[in-house]
């Protein structure tokens, strides 16, 4: 049609793979770029992001919105499988950093293998480490549905005065849910 053109498939790999190159970083990196910033707010958020679900989505929007970058910490599939187990992650990590690097409210990528990300707030220096709706800061406010988040994290955090924030918005959905429904319903 006139005025119509289309994106070949090598085109579109081409894009993906520009802006990966451009969005995935070392934490290394991302010190650097932040120098380069100013006064600019950082956030972290960490995570298996291993089926994306509209939960992640409003995760990432709510946690962009208390600074300005975005930095998402995505567990390697060798340490999702020392977290979840053997049969996770069951999108790979390529596929997973793929997902997330579309999403409009991350700025960055940060790729761990490690079982937390204390290595990576120690080197970036977050303004704001974002946690989910299932955390709470320490065990003695934890509940059946929120686990205490990492003791490691959280004092690598406080030792520089950044902040720590959960979402309080309810869950609708969990990969651990989506896997049960599937099982449940095939």
């Amino acid at each position: 049609m006139i005025g119509e053109s289309y994106l070949t498939s090598t085109q579109m790999a081409t894009t993906l793979k520009n802006l990966i190159k451009l969005k995935v970083k070392i934490p290394e990196e991302l010190v650097k770029i932040k120098k380069t910033q100013g006064k600019k707010r950082i956030v972290l958020v960490s995570g298996c992001f291993d089926i994306i679900h509209a939960d992640h989505v409003e995760f990432l929007a709510w946690s962009r919105m208390l600074g300005d970058y975005l930095v998402v910490a995505i567990n390697s599939d060798k340490s999702v499988r020392r977290l979840k187990g053997n049969y996770r992650p069951i999108v790979s990590l390529k596929d997973r950093v793929k997902l997330t690097v579309v999403n409009c409210f991350v700025d960055y990528i940060v790729v761990f293998n490690e079982l937390n990300v204390v290595n990576i707030i120690k080197t970036l220096k977050p303004d704001v480490f974002a946690k989910g709706h299932d955390y709470v800061l320490e065990k003695s406010e934890a509940t059946k549905t929120k686990k205490a988040m990492n003791q490691d994290e959280r004092r690598a955090v406080e030792s520089y005065g950044g902040k720590i924030y959960f979402l309080d918005k309810p869950p609708k959905y969990s990969t651990t849910r989506i896997l049960e429904l599937i099982k449940k319903r095939f």
